[in-house]
């Protein structure tokens, strides 16, 4: 059995401006916002109390990637999977 680590290269998308950042998991949408430089140093000062307003936003995180042979597998299943459904 191969494992695929995929806590690198995701997308984290702040979905009310559709900016986008790549992240690595873990990591957090505070930490992200700080790190690109969207929002000041949240632990800085009174800065937490502007900095929430930013979690009530919507956020998604996404990551591509393929296996190896899945196609082909898709495909075999297919095969198998059609014929027995047509019979019922």
């Amino acid at each position: 059995m191969e494992i695929l680590r995929i806590g690198k290269n995701f997308t984290f998308e702040r979905l009310k401006t559709e900016e986008k950042f790549d992240v690595c998991i873990p990591f957090s949408v505070i930490d992200t916002l700080f790190r690109y430089g969207i929002i000041e140093d949240p632990y800085y000062r009174d800065n937490q109390d502007y900095v929430i307003n930013y979690l009530t936003e919507n956020y998604r995180a996404y990551c591509y990637f393929e296996i190896e042979g899945f196609q082909e597998t898709m495909k075999m299943l297919e095969k198998i999977r059609l014929p027995t459904l047509l019979r019922n």
